[in-house]
C-alpha cells in the first residue's frame, strides 16, 4: 500500500470512531435530572420549593425512589426543615399500576419528634411525588407492612397545585 492512502484510512478511522463516540454520547441517558423539592420555610411556616439535581434512574420507580431518598437527606439549607428527622426511614419505595407505595419502618410508628409521620408529612410527601412525577396517580403509606395512609391526586386538597409548570 502507498502511504497516502495508509494515511486517509487512519484518518478516516479516527474519524469513524470520533462520530461512534458521539452518537454514544447524544444517545446516552442523562445522569442528572432536574427536580423541585417543597420543604416548610421555618420562619414564616410556607411550603417553599427548592431545586437540585438528582441522579437519574433508568426506570420510573428507580427515578421515584432516588427522589424519595433525596427529599429524606432533608432541604441542604438551614431556614428550611426537613420533611423526616430519622436517619433513613424509608425502607423500600414501589411503583405499580400508577401507585408508589412508600415503606417505612417500625421506628417510625414510635418517633416522638414533631416532624414524625402526620398528616402535614403525608401531605408534603404527596405533593412532592405528585408534582414531579405527573403519571402517579395514588400514594399509599405503609409502616411495617401496614397501611397507615393512602391518598389519590383528585383527593388531595392541593391536587391543581401538582401540574407541572410550562416551559
Amino acid at each position: 500500500m502507498n502511504t497516502a492512502r495508509v494515511q486517509y484510512l487512519s484518518i478516516g478511522g479516527l474519524v469513524l470512531v470520533f462520530l461512534v463516540s458521539l452518537a454514544a454520547y447524544a444517545l446516552a441517558p442523562a445522569k442528572y435530572e432536574k427536580r423541585v423539592f417543597f420543604f416548610r420555610e421555618l420562619m414564616s411556616d410556607t411550603e417553599k420549593s427548592i431545586s437540585r439535581y438528582i441522579p437519574a434512574g433508568f426506570s420510573l420507580e428507580s427515578r421515584i425512589s432516588r427522589y424519595v431518598a433525596e427529599m429524606v437527606l432533608g432541604p441542604h439549607l438551614y431556614n428550611f426543615s426537613p420533611v423526616f428527622t430519622a436517619d433513613g426511614p424509608v425502607d423500600l419505595v414501589l411503583y405499580r399500576d400508577r401507585t408508589v407505595y412508600i415503606a417505612f419502618g417500625r421506628e417510625m410508628a414510635f418517633n416522638d419528634n414533631e416532624t414524625a409521620l402526620n398528616a402535614e408529612t403525608y401531605d408534603l410527601v404527596s405533593r412532592n411525588i405528585f408534582y414531579n412525577f405527573p403519571s402517579v396517580r395514588r400514594i399509599v403509606f405503609t409502616i411495617d407492612g401496614i397501611q397507615v395512609h393512602a391518598v389519590s391526586r383528585t383527593q388531595s386538597k392541593k391536587a391543581t397545585e401538582y401540574t407541572q409548570p410550562a416551559g
